[in-house]
């Protein structure tokens, strides 16, 4: 309402001032008086304008009307639903896990290696050698060096003989085992003694078995060449 009033006051206004020749080009002094159909006219012409401005403040208050019933509908949304913005976004499900008593499927031990060095080794500086060394990889299924306790058992076998090929046994428990372990290159070091006089056969086998502390057994041989006291001496 207040608008309409200025507006019309408005309209007034520059109507008396275009008669009165506030604006526009100064009026001559001694110029012709207005006649009734000047006047007419121009009443004419101020109720036009009149109309036009009550129109234009009549869509002016439908406008306001408008903005606040939206802004009463926003005000009543956000209040209902003060996390609605949160639910447009897709929540994506979090990967499966294994349980924590279990290890990893990708880093769990599949099979172990005897590494190249295994084999018969000479430490004391004397003639023949003193037992053998091994060197044991756990291997996970790319291939990868996994690093598990267990316990460990070396068998050698003379497969020359005709019977009771076993020739020496030691068995090493998981945790002596432990302060066994090579940072580099990431693998067991046994240095296991002969438990006897050493082996007179030359080709022997060797077999190596691991335990594992949740129970699983990995099975690994390779032959060993065991040199006399009369060859040359190897050194670990």
């Amino acid at each position: 309402m207040r608008w309409r009033v200025v507006c019309a006051s408005c309209a007034a206004l520059l109507v008396v001032a275009t008669w009165t020749g506030c604006i526009g080009p100064p009026r001559r002094p001694s110029g012709p008086k207005p006649q009734p159909d000047d006047v007419k006219r121009l009443e004419n012409q101020l109720a036009e304008v009149s109309t036009s401005v009550e129109d234009l403040l009549r869509r002016l208050e439908e406008l306001d009307t408008r903005t606040r019933a939206l802004g009463d509908e926003l005000a009543r949304a956000r209040r209902h639903a003060p996390l609605a913005p949160l639910e447009l976004q897709t929540p994506t499900a979090p990967p499966d896990l294994p349980p924590a008593d279990k290890p990893m499927s990708e880093f769990q031990v599949v099979e172990v290696s005897l590494g190249m060095l295994t084999g018969s080794a000479n430490w004391d500086g004397q003639p023949g050698d003193d037992g053998v060394m091994v060197y044991l990889y756990p291997l996970d299924g790319s291939g990868d060096i996994v690093k598990r306790a267990g316990d460990f058992t070396f068998e050698l076998f003379d497969l020359a003989r005709r019977n009771d090929h076993l020739v020496a046994t030691w068995h090493v428990a998981a945790a002596e085992a432990a302060d066994l372990w090579l940072n580099f290159p990431g693998c067991y070091r046994f240095k296991l003694a002969w438990p006897g006089p050493v082996p007179s056969s030359s080709e022997l086998m060797l077999k190596a078995t691991v335990l594992t502390l949740p129970g699983e057994e990995f099975i690994a041989t390779k032959r060993l060449r065991v040199h006399p006291a009369d060859e040359e001496l190897t050194t670990e």
